[in-house]
């Protein structure tokens, strides 16, 4: 028999949540109760043999209900703490998934909108169902209410990070549904069948009066989205513990823009993996490069393969706020290139100017016309801009703040073989420095990829210099060590290997005769301890 699995988060209603669990008790087979951000004294109940109890923060809000979804085989009830459900509840619930052959998610609280784009979420809806009140029938609904709602976890599985915002659980279910074509059913029920407990104040409460995120969720679900030419381009190596925090920051700053997401995996079969086992958005693209020749490479690729007018790079190791891509975004409109301000997590600085090299958005064509960046293992970025400023085109220096940098020692800031103050950095400076003219590479340097489907399959794409079958004897051996076949151009892991050997084992130079190698290296350890007592993983459960 299919277990009857309850669930249900709570914040500061310690009371109400009590008198909910006591009417439900009887009627299940566990209980799993997150409280969120709880303090004070634990009631003797919460410690009933049937209950699962976990303490959570409220960044998912009521969205917690669903922490167990994944791991849960059997009926999924989801209540609210505010509600006295009646005896036999968890029977009639089941009984209407049973009739629907559980292919249907059953709820009595819901609502529909009768034409899109709505103007409020909360005040827009042209029918309303409540499960405080009489519901004559069986109807279909766009959104159901998840404080009285049951489904079979064969129909649906989510993890908690797909619910980008908090307190919005109901939405974030009836996204999912749509995407699965998986229909609400709003069952018949009579009034005053659910008790109502009083409370001071409600989610609805507070969201009513703001409900724009909610509203532009809504639009964008069903198709009305604001048309925003921007590819968010991120390489990444070895960054799985940042990872997923990076991506879902850049979910939440473009809720309601139609923009893609492309991930440069440079060589990192760890991270590919890591990758494979996330549920991603559609809009969300993964490529896989055999090689690790450094970031820089993988963002002229995609920034070639992109669909987008603009392109923004950002780091896999940061954090965008939520108005990043809006800002970009309307910048470009009117500047060539938009670089954001940044602050560092844990709010210490390692001194500088707030705006890296690194992240910025610019035009494509522009980054195109200057044939992308050099393919070096760093310090590609600065060059690019050093460029960028002799064009003298528009730059914006946002006076906001948009993202969270994260300073940590695998960076390759501050690695010892390519941290601000290595010998392969200071060549590469001198390089840049040295450079003639408009100083752009001579072609776009572009990589062979593999472009991989989260779905655990793989698709082949290729690069024009580059035969297919070359690229699917790559993918059949893509988890082993690969032996590249040298092409008639430059082998730049070759070269930065001779530069870094030759640096290596040049003579000590004079003092104040190159500033960048004899910076005392004193300051990197100080700098490696500091971050050593200051990383943020991000909040994760």
């Amino acid at each position: 028999m299919d277990k009857r699995i309850v669930n249900i988060a709570s914040y500061n209603r310690i009371d109400s949540l009590i008198k909910t669990l006591k009417s439900i008790y009887n009627q299940c087979d566990e209980i799993n109760v997150c409280l969120n951000s709880h303090s004070g004294d634990i009631p003797e109940f919460l410690y009933s043999p049937k209950i699962n109890l976990t303490f959570t923060d409220n960044s998912k809000g009521d969205a917690f209900k669903f922490l167990y979804l994944n791991k849960s085989n059997g009926y999924y009830l989801t209540i609210d703490d505010d509600l006295i459900y009646p005896p036999g509840y968890v029977d009639y619930m089941i009984s209407k998934c049973k009739e629907y052959d559980n292919k249907k998610i059953i709820t009595l609280h819901g609502r529909n909108f009768n034409k899109f784009p709505i103007y409020s979420y909360y005040k827009s809806a042209n029918e309303r169902y409540s499960c405080l009140n009489n519901v004559k029938n069986d109807i279909k609904v766009q959104f159901g209410g998840t404080g009285v709602m049951c489904f079979h976890t064969s129909l649906l599985k989510k993890d908690i990070g797909s619910f980008l915002y908090p307190n919005m659980a109901d939405i974030w279910i009836g996204k999912f549904a749509k995407e699965k074509n998986i229909d609400i059913i709003c069952v018949k029920h009579k009034k005053d069948y659910i008790k109502y407990i009083e409370q001071k104040t409600t989610i609805f409460d507070i969201s009513a009066k703001n409900d724009k995120i909610q509203t532009k969720l809504t639009n964008s679900i069903f198709g009305f989205i604001e048309k925003k030419e921007v590819s968010v381009i991120v390489p990444t190596y070895n960054n799985v513990q940042y990872l997923e925090e990076c991506i879902n920051s850049i979910l939440k700053s473009n809720i309601d823009y139609d923009i893609e997401i492309l991930i440069g995996i440079d060589g990192c079969v760890k991270t590919k993996n890591y990758l494979e086992t996330l549920e991603l958005a559609q809009n969300v693209r993964v490529f896989y490069f055999n090689q690790n020749l450094g970031p820089y490479s993988i963002k002229n690729t995609l920034a070639k393969i992109s669909k987008s007018s603009n392109l923004l790079f950002f780091d896999s190791d940061d954090v965008m706020n939520p108005n990043m891509v809006d800002t970009i975004s309307n910048g470009l409109n009117r500047y060539i290139c938009v670089k954001p301000k940044f602050e560092e997590f844990g709010g210490k600085s390692l001194g500088g100017t707030k705006f890296g090299e690194g992240v910025f958005g610019i035009r494509k064509d522009i980054f195109l016309s200057m044939n992308g960046f050099e393919p070096w293992k760093m310090g590609a970025d600065s060059d690019f801009m050093g460029r960028l400023y002799k064009k003298r085109v528009s730059i914006l220096h946002t006076p906001q703040i948009l993202f969270k940098r994260r300073i940590h020692p695998e960076s390759l800031t501050n690695r010892k073989d390519t941290g601000m103050y290595s010998p392969l950095r200071a060549h590469y400076a001198r390089l840049s420095k040295n450079k003639k003219g408009h100083g752009n590479p001579v072609e776009l340097h572009t990589r062979d990829y593999i472009e991989i489907n989260i779905s655990n399959d793989l698709e082949v794409n290729t690069l024009p210099q580059k035969e297919k079958n070359s690229v699917l004897n790559l993918l059949n051996r893509v988890q082993q060590p690969v032996i590249v076949k040298e092409k008639k151009e430059v082998n730049y892991e070759k070269v930065n290997k001779v530069i870094y050997n030759k640096t290596q084992n040049k003579k000590p130079t004079k003092k104040g005769e190159n500033s960048l190698i004899n910076k005392n290296l004193n300051v990197r350890k100080r700098i490696f301890n500091n971050l050593n007592n200051n990383r943020n993983l991000g909040g994760k459960i």
